[in-house]
């Protein structure tokens, strides 16, 4: 918000001031340094195409500060207390709504506006199917993101006909910007009127993605509502932001635990499912030091059958049939193997959690020998690495109990294997050769 900004003035005028400043602080800034400035000047025109995306941002602050000056109250989505407050909760949702629902690469170079004398008229969208003129319709995906459900019933009773489904190319779709608050009573309300929880778009992909994803408390209501309506508990897409993860590996991405418990009941889970960066679910847990998880996808997953068999035959099946547990605990993901995804963090993040899933695997006989691929060293190296770190930080009280306790663990393992190995070579007479 600029700083000079004249609130004694008519709000209009106001809102013509923000604007205009906006495009003005772009303008004055040498073409290199604006934003996008070098994807604008690769297509021929952009500029003009440009500014009619920002022309569109800003119209639709317009539209909501119009909407709650005029039907606030009696819509019970509230009015700006002043003029001030209304322009920056107009903005806030717009600036949240677009964010979420966008890379900011993606959006960055459209907020570039034209060097000085490019014609008004020039200014047609630079996104198809975007109108300065701003509907019911355009408005009803922000108003979610800061309304109540009574709200929102009493706007959708009001303006006949709006779609629920359609989903604005800027802003979203309802429901996943519902599924970003967590807000239970909006998405049953939307369900209800026939939202579909598996529409995609955005930066998390669909609506169960962008509820996991929140930046909000994840709320297991909203994630079972989600469920319960038929979302695909397997899908998998996105931008670069969600990077193909499946629901279950987002919600462990953002270390969400009881949403994780959650999701691992579900009967159809596909655990055996890859994302970008090569990563199963159990790379994600073992991650996220998750151990009560991981003892889970153990217990479902990893158990021999009641008939008797192997434990690389599981007791649950996912849709494409059996588990090879042991094949999912060696995958090669973003880190390495399960083990590697454990150990491949600061010294400080590492939790006894864990340590407890480290433990699992050394008693699995996984080695922290093993050097994944890209990487210069094992997990033996990585821990000897962070006791010299911590060593160096601290010469004069430096302790190695005060070490994380999956670093001293594997630490001790090292030590273990090597004296074993003397041992060995000692029994065998190879050292005397």
């Amino acid at each position: 918000m600029p700083s000079d900004t004249p609130w004694d003035w008519p709000f209009e005028s106001v809102l013509w001031f923000v604007r205009t400043a906006l495009r003005l602080h772009y303008e004055k800034m040498p073409r290199a340094q604006q934003p996008g400035a070098s994807l604008a000047e690769k297509e021929e025109g952009s500029g003009q195409a440009h500014a009619s995306a920002l022309e569109y941002i800003c119209a639709m602050v317009d539209a909501l500060c119009s909407l709650f000056r005029t039907d606030g109250n009696e819509l019970g989505i509230g009015a700006g207390v002043d003029k001030r407050g209304t322009v920056e909760r107009a903005i806030s949702i717009v600036a949240r709504t677009l964010l979420y629902n966008n890379e900011y690469n993606d959006i960055q170079p459209y907020l570039v506006v034209p060097s000085r004398g490019a014609s008004s008229s020039d200014l047609k969208s630079a996104v198809e199917g975007l109108s300065s003129k701003i509907a019911a319709q355009d408005l009803l995906p922000l108003l979610i993101l800061d309304s109540t459900a009574e709200a929102i019933g009493r706007f959708l009773s009001q303006e006949k006909n709006l779609d629920v489904n359609k989903r604005n190319r800027l802003f979203g779709a309802p429901l996943y910007n519902a599924a970003i608050t967590n807000n239970s009573a909006v998405l049953r309300l939307l369900l209800s009127t026939g939202a579909d929880p598996n529409q995609t778009g955005g930066r998390w992909h669909t609506a169960l993605h962008a509820s996991l994803a929140s930046p909000t408390t994840t709320s297991t209501e909203s994630l079972s509502l989600l469920l319960t309506a038929g979302a695909d508990i397997n899908a998998q897409g996105g931008g670069s932001r969600n990077g193909n993860r499946t629901p279950i590996m987002t919600a462990s991405h953002h270390e969400n635990t009881a949403a994780v418990e959650l999701l691992l009941s579900q009967p159809h889970l596909d655990i055996t499912r890859i994302c970008s960066y090569e990563d199963s679910i159990v790379n994600y847990i073992a991650r996220a030091g998750d151990v009560d998880n991981f003892r889970k996808l153990l217990e479902l997953y990893d158990s021999p059958p009641p008939d008797g068999g192997s434990s690389s035959s599981s007791s649950r099946r996912p849709p494409n049939g059996d588990v090879d547990f042991n094949a999912l605990l060696k995958n090669e993901g973003l880190d390495g193997t399960a083990l590697h995804s454990a150990m491949n963090l600061h010294r400080d993040s590492l939790t006894d959690g864990h340590d407890a899933i480290v433990e699992i695997l050394l008693a699995r006989g996984m080695s922290p020998l093993r050097i994944a691929s890209g990487a210069e060293t094992s997990v033996v190296g990585w821990a000897e690495a962070m006791r010299a770190e911590a060593q160096e930080e601290d010469e004069e009280d430096f302790k190695e109990d005060e070490l994380p306790a999956a670093v001293r663990r594997i630490l001790r393992w090292w030590q273990e294997w090597e004296e074993l190995s003397l041992e060995e070579r000692r029994a065998t007479g190879l050292l005397n050769r």
